[in-house]
């Protein structure tokens, strides 16, 4: 590895953006070489599609790097390339008449305030069977609620970040997320499962496939 390679590796996602919107090859193989497994994960929970989603990603680099010169500063490089490939990927989509819409409206979604919902419906980890159980109702959540738990689980995102990369205000993001956990519990409860056994460890697992 050469003396150049290795000051590119150690540079923050900050400092690799700048030298890239310079014109730096080295900086977008880095950006590139750093992002490239964790949007891949995140393509394939947006669209189920392992070809779209490198077609995808491919496409938004090749992008990135002919209008270099007219990108701007951003405060999260990897914010801004979950929004990039999500609007891409959707895109695309909707010219093949595949876009899964959320239902309903999130801003009219009732929630329970009380801080601590979150925190007892992800509790110890139960088994492999568990596991299995979560990532096959997690499997069977509309798009936009598969995307959101992927973020927050996955890509630990705040809600101000996921309102941000899915265009939402930081209360809607919120609210999809307490309503996609909701909805898991529920079916948790159709098959007779206890909610409460609803895990941090299952749902990273599930999010992280692929």
């Amino acid at each position: 590895m050469t003396t150049e390679a290795i000051h590119f590796a150690d540079l923050t996602d900050g400092a690799l953006w700048n030298a890239f919107r310079g014109g730096s090859e080295d900086a977008f193989v880095e950006i590139r070489k750093r992002y490239l497994t964790i949007l891949y994960r995140y393509g394939c929970k947006l669209c189920y599609n392992s070809v779209l989603a490198k077609e995808s990603i491919s496409d938004m680099f090749v992008d990135l790097w002919f209008t270099k010169a007219n990108l701007g500063a951003t405060s999260s490089v990897s914010n801004y390339l979950y929004a990039s490939l999500r609007r891409r990927i959707y895109a695309e989509l909707k010219k093949q008449n595949r876009f899964d819409p959320i239902d309903g409206s999130d801003e009219n979604f009732a929630i329970d305030t009380d801080p601590d919902v979150e925190a007892r419906m992800i509790s110890t980890e139960k088994g492999t069977e568990l596991e299995k159980i979560i990532r096959q109702v997690l499997d069977s959540l509309p798009g936009r609620q598969r995307e959101v738990i992927h973020l927050r689980f996955f890509g630990e995102k705040t809600y101000e970040e996921i309102a941000q990369i899915m265009e939402l205000n930081p209360q809607s993001a919120y609210n999809l997320i307490h309503r996609s956990l909701k909805s898991v519990r529920q079916r948790f409860e159709e098959l007779g499962i206890d909610g409460s056994l609803l895990t941090l460890a299952a749902i990273a697992a599930w999010a992280a496939s692929f």
